[in-house]
């Protein structure tokens, strides 16, 4: 069972590397150089005939003489290079910008002995930060922004957080402690108490007659 579930981690893995791969190529085909989430491949006639020339092969061809076609032969291997070499310098050192090669060398590592990685299985916001999803961090960086600017500008939409709502989460047996002691159930009157008897005791007077 752990093997498949690694196996499928390294699938998705693999095929969101080689997805923004074969999206950066068809950009470069399109004559896009900006950012990848800037481009926009409609209507160009060049990135169509690339996607036309990789998909009507099928698999037909190994995937190395695809990743060929697709890069115009400058390799056949799925590489992160393309998603790594633009991180940006939001969260670079003072000292200078990160170390683009040894970010290269750590992926190269990653996609080709096939070990698994954690970056998309956990919180992506809080993972831009780390270098094992610095491929991501060119394609999600505006997201980011919008969505913290969404989050400190925005109006508040809902409720906030009050006392009796925190109350509904506490313990039990917090709860009960805190709570004053109960008191101590009152004597019923006995004029309450002689219909039980009699209805009590007729069936057994019925039985001895």
């Amino acid at each position: 069972m752990r093997r498949v579930v690694v196996q499928e981690y390294l699938k998705f893995f693999l095929a969101t590397v080689l997805e923004f791969q074969v999206f950066e190529q068809l950009c470069a085909a399109a004559g896009h150089a900006e950012h990848l989430h800037l481009c926009d491949l409609h209507r160009s006639r060049e990135a169509g005939r690339l996607l036309g020339e990789v998909m009507q092969a099928g698999a037909a061809k190994p995937a190395g003489e695809l990743l060929r076609a697709l890069t115009r032969g400058r390799t056949d291997k799925i590489s992160p290079e393309a998603l790594v070499k633009s991180v940006l310098y939001t969260y670079a050192p003072a000292t200078g910008p990160p170390d683009h090669h040894r970010l290269l060398d750590r992926y190269r590592g990653l996609i080709s002995p096939y070990r698994s990685a954690t970056c998309f299985s956990t919180n992506l916001i809080e993972n831009l930060h780390t270098e094992r999803c610095a491929h991501n961090h060119k394609y999600f960086r505006p997201l980011e922004l919008w969505l913290r600017a969404q989050n400190r500008d925005a109006p508040l939409i809902g409720w906030k957080a009050s006392r009796p709502d925190v109350a509904l989460f506490t313990p039990r047996a917090a709860a009960a402690a805190a709570a004053p002691p109960l008191a101590p159930p009152a004597a019923r009157p006995l004029h309450l108490l002689l219909p039980c008897l009699v209805l009590v005791l007729l069936p057994l007077l019925l039985i001895a007659h």
